[in-house]
């Protein structure tokens, strides 16, 4: 019992850990989205 719990937190974290990445991502883009557009509107 104890290691299915270990192992769903180890999944939880995985999880975790990626959509955080990809938040990360998405933030990125927006701002280089930003930029791209303040460059070709000059």
């Amino acid at each position: 019992m104890k290691r299915k719990i270990s192992l769903l937190s180890l999944v939880l974290l995985m999880i975790i850990m990626s959509t955080s990445t990809t938040f990360a991502n998405h933030v990125e883009n927006e701002n280089m989205y930003k930029q791209m557009k303040t460059c070709t509107s000059k």
